[in-house]
């Protein structure tokens, strides 16, 4: 897995590339955002390239709820997530996961301060089988990590014509018991996409998922239409 980690600053931008299946995050981080490219396939078939999508991920920081034996560590994000499929098929990108290095509080439970949770586009939090990607231990979705309730990312073809991709942003924290300290971080995972409502060409409502590929593309001013 590649991940590209573009850094927002005044002047130019720059960028480096992490190879690797992981991403670690500590404070020196803020509001440092990454880039991933999935792919995608359709019920456990072979890649169709016809079949993409991609999310920024804005790292917001860290902050302490609580004291002592109760403190819990909030990791702050902001998701922006893309539809980049082929115009010659329909698709739904309706849940994000992946696997963290923390033991995490709060999945599921109310969205509350001190809990993990997520707003905007992806209202629930989850935990659970990403279909052909095994146990994630976190989606955000509007159902959970298999998607459903009709959430997420469509493309579409436009009323001139123009094939256009349709995104969504939605904001999750993730809980874990700790003490935020200097050396605290936060390490990302095996991220996965779950595709639904899969149509045309061969595919009649069909599902699938997508796995990280990498990501190249950085700038020095944000493309319209990007975000944040």
């Amino acid at each position: 897995m590649l991940f590209t980690l573009l850094i927002w600053v005044a002047g130019p931008v720059s960028a480096f590339t992490i190879d690797g299946s992981s991403l670690t995050l500590t404070s020196q981080d803020i509001n440092k955002a990454f880039k991933i490219n999935f792919n995608g396939s359709v019920n456990g078939g072979p890649i169709d390239s016809r079949l993409t999508s991609e999310a920024i991920v804005t790292f917001l920081g860290f902050q302490q709820i609580g004291t002592g034996s109760t403190a819990v560590v909030e990791a702050n994000f902001q998701v922006a997530l893309f539809n980049t499929s082929d115009s010659d098929i329909q698709s739904r990108v309706s849940s994000f996961g992946f696997d963290v290095d923390k033991t995490l509080i709060g999945i599921g439970s109310r969205n509350s301060v001190g809990n993990t949770r997520t707003s905007g586009l992806f209202g629930q939090d989850s935990s659970g089988q990403m279909a052909n990607l095994g146990r994630m231990d976190v989606c955000f979705s509007a159902g959970n990590c298999s998607g459903g309730s009709n959430g997420g990312v469509t493309n579409f073809a436009s009323t001139n014509q123009r094939f256009t991709y349709e995104q969504g942003e939605f904001s999750p924290t993730l809980s874990f018991r700790s003490v935020l300290t200097a050396t605290t971080s936060i390490t990302i995972q095996d991220v996965g996409v779950r595709y639904q409502s899969i149509n045309g060409d061969q595919y009649r409502d069909a599902s699938g998922t997508g796995v990280a590929t990498g990501g190249s593309a950085y700038w020095t001013e944000i493309p319209e239409g990007y975000l944040f």
